[in-house]
């Protein structure tokens, strides 16, 4: 922890971080800034220059004693800025503030959930440097969404001098009481001088420690609001005394510790709101006096596997958000202990405040059947109940949710819901991120391990925006779900469905010359398929307009019977698709199946397409079958396609290609009595 002498020895008092396209929009709060007497680094203001720009920028952070950052959709899209980003939280991730300037929503969550189920998978085969980061931006906007900062639009009004004003009087008040965050103020000044575990006196609202290993016995925090001890891996006990003297405690923060066990003290919290227990891997057990925080309403232990809930939670009558997670070997433990249940018998449903709930487990314990169906009795009880995230192992305890009394389920804003038990990978063949990604997706059903009628499932289908199909044994094609049954759908992950041969089958919807009729998919805008040792092709018979004409991007990774992936017909319907990648489909020889004669000669199909992507395509001699595609084609990317000898210029009427990469460089050696007016170059 660094001295109060150390403290002072800033050259700056904030580091501004912002997208050059926001500087317009943001020059009056840097100038007031300045007007109100602090220090500011502004990213773009002159600084020495040199070969490493990036660490004059860095020595520019470490030298300031906050970072603000201005987050806006043109952060979000430029890498200086979301390198500069990761650099930050690396050099002061207890010191940054975020400002959302004119935003709506969290620009972090929009990123995570849009830009990572949209781009990830495209880029995330050319190298793993770049698949990390894009996983390091993704984290990292996450995390500044979520940190202390000022929205504009949750303002009482949109004047701009008031917005100003209130950050000056924040900020300045930050700096002049030289609150530093991972240090504790005192009205004598830092408590640098002597080990923590002596400190009795914390005068601070707030105060963030990590890596901290000892705390005091019966610190004095009489105005302490937040108390954040998150990642303090070697911090294994807390004192029993010591929350004995935090009667304002409105936020507490444990997360990644080791503590085995929670002090009696923590009774003395009655003003509690948040409770924050993640990731605590040695933490199987909850006092009872966890029932005495009659104010908390937010209990997150998401991660922390908990052997049982104590009956106690019963009393947490204001709670709104609730996340747990259990044991596998929790049936052991209650049968040792004589406990009759995991979850007690009519304790969630005393929580009626309760907005969210979220219960975690192992999806191959044997005992969790009774246990959900038990929570099942009293969701209906939760009339508040807005978001749900729980693992049904078979399909009759789906069904029996899905009838409860009061449309429990139609009412949900959100879900996250698993079906079907399963054993859970060791080692997945999906990249880590994209699967994450995926079950983290609003409205998402994950449907593992099924087998007979996917009739029992189509209700539940029905108000999912993604559907996540693992390992499903017996059905031959997506379209048996139904039209209405995935009409919301936007994102579809399906792996390893070893029956499936196409996925959708327009035979069972249209006849031969039907114009009309509901587009089936309509709304899909992210398809990615797996492992499908069956798959020939992605669509089969008749087409009308608007089947998958949102679709946006389609992967598809080790299909080794596909033959065909566009025809004709789906071209047609495929205005919005942006990029394709197909990797390890040794029957693929074109990406398209269709005799062009008779086309009108300005025909251009897939016209909002930029990027493709070809892996592992050993048979491929053609990209579109001499099919004008793609006007506004930006780049290829491919890798292991020896038969791919050429490009025809008639395979591509884009002017704006200017990515033509082939990762073995073979085609650099290409004949050089080859034409330039005959083929495309590559570089």
């Amino acid at each position: 922890m660094a001295s109060a002498k150390e403290s002072t020895k800033y050259n700056y008092d904030i580091f501004f971080s912002l997208s050059y396209r926001d500087r317009n929009n943001t020059d009056y709060l840097y100038k007031a800034l300045v007007d109100s007497g602090l220090r500011i680094f502004r990213d773009g203001d002159p600084i020495q220059r040199s070969e490493d720009i990036k660490s004059e920028v860095k020595k520019a952070m470490e030298l300031s004693r906050f970072c603000v950052v201005v987050l806006s959709e043109s952060y979000a899209s430029s890498k200086w800025c979301l390198d500069q980003l990761v650099m930050m939280i690396e050099c002061k991730r207890n010191s940054i503030f975020s400002l959302f300037y004119d935003q709506k929503g969290r620009i972090g969550e929009g990123f995570a959930r849009y830009g990572e189920q949209l781009k990830v998978e495209i880029d995330y085969q050319r190298t793993e440097k770049l698949l990390d980061k894009i996983q390091g931006w993704s984290d990292a906007l996450s995390f500044a969404s979520n940190l202390p900062g000022f929205v504009l639009q949750n303002q009482a009004d949109r004047d701009e001098s008031k917005f100003i004003q209130k950050i000056i009087e924040e900020k300045v008040k930050f700096v002049q009481e030289d609150f530093v965050p991972m240090e504790v103020e005192t009205e004598s000044g830092l408590l640098n001088e002597e080990p923590l575990s002596l400190v009795e006196d914390w005068t601070a609202t707030e105060i963030y420690l990590r890596d901290t290993e000892e705390l005091p016995e019966k610190p004095n925090c009489p105005f302490l609001l937040e108390l954040v001890l998150e990642q303090s891996h070697d911090l294994t006990e807390i004192p029993d005394s010591f929350f004995e003297s935090m009667p304002l405690l409105q936020v507490l923060n444990l997360s990644n510790t080791s503590i085995k066990t929670l002090p009696r003290s923590i009774a003395c919290l009655t003003e509690l709101k948040q409770f924050f227990l993640r990731d605590c891997v040695l933490l199987r057990e909850l006092p009872p006096e966890i029932g005495e925080l009659k104010n908390l309403k937010v209990f997150d232990l998401e991660g922390t596997e908990l052997m049982c809930l104590p009956k106690e939670i019963r009393g947490l009558l204001q709670l709104e958000c609730l996340k747990v997670s259990l044991y596998r070997c929790a049936d052991n433990y209650i049968e040792r202990k004589g406990i009759k249940a995991i979850i007690p018998r009519a304790t969630l449903s005393k929580c009626s405040h309760l907005k969210e709930l979220s219960i975690l487990v192992d999806p191959d314990c044997d005992w969790w059947d009774a246990e959900v169906e038990a929570i099942i009795n009293e969701l209906p009880l939760l009339r508040n109940l807005g978001k749900l995230e729980l693992y049904f192992p078979t399909l009759e305890l789906l069904q029996k949710f899905l009838q409860l009394p009061g449309s429990v389920y139609q009412n949900l804003l959100n879900f996250r819901l698993t079906v079907g038990r399963h054993e859970q990978y060791i080692l997945s063949s999906l990249p880590h991120n994209l699967q994450c990604v995926c079950e983290k997706l609003d409205k998402c059903l994950k449907y593992v391990n099924g087998k007979g009628s996917v009739d029992r499932i189509g209700r539940a289908l029905k108000h999912a925006r993604a559907l996540f199909l693992d390992r499903q044994w017996t059905i031959e094609k997506l379209s048996a779900f139904g039209i209405d049954e995935m009409h919301q759908l936007n994102f579809c992950l399906v792996v390893e469905c070893n029956e499936m041969k196409t996925i959708v089958d327009g035979g069972d919807f249209y006849q031969e010359r039907d114009n009309g009729g509901k587009p089936v998919l309509g709304s899909l805008r992210y398809l990615s398929v797996h492992y499908m040792k069956n798959l020939q092709s992605i669509w089969k018979g008749p087409i009308v307009s608007h089947c998958l004409s949102s679709l946006e991007i389609l992967a598809l990774h080790t299909c080794p019977e596909l033959t065909t992936i566009f025809n004709l017909a789906l071209l047609r319907n495929l205005i919005n698709l942006k990029e394709l990648t197909v990797e390890n489909c040794p029957k693929v020889k074109s990406l398209v199946s269709a005799d062009p004669s008779g086309l009108e000669a300005d025909s251009d199909f897939l016209p909002a397409l930029e990027k493709i992507l070809l892996v592992d395509l050993p048979e491929l001699v053609s990209i579109s079958g001499a099919l004008p595609i793609g006007p506004k084609l930006e780049s290829i990317f491919f890798s292991n396609c020896p038969m791919l000898k050429n490009l025809s210029p008639t395979d591509f009427c884009s002017k704006f290609i200017h990515d033509i990469e082939d990762e073995s460089e073979r085609l650099k050696a290409m004949d050089s009595s080859s034409s330039e007016t005959d083929y495309l170059s590559f570089t």
